[in-house]
């Protein structure tokens, strides 16, 4: 695969990401988030082999989560 860029791929290399926090689902998935600034996390990806994951609306990438710690 090719990919033409305007930007030298040097300069994507120093561009500042968020932290990410990855969690273990109940079926065995690995879902991942980013950190926001408000102490909640932005779905960014769902890695699992049980279809119904990807179903649920909770994890659809782009929903923001607030954890509550218990």
């Amino acid at each position: 695969m090719i990919y033409y860029m305007l930007e030298p791929l040097e300069l994507l290399a120093h561009l500042p990401q968020s932290e990410r926090r990855y969690y273990r689902l109940s079926s065995g998935g690995i879902l991942t988030a980013e950190v926001m600034s408000s102490g909640q996390q932005q779905v960014v990806d769902i890695l699992s082999t049980d279809p119904m994951d990807y179903m649920n609306s909770e994890y659809s990438p782009g929903k923001v989560l607030k954890l509550q710690y218990e």
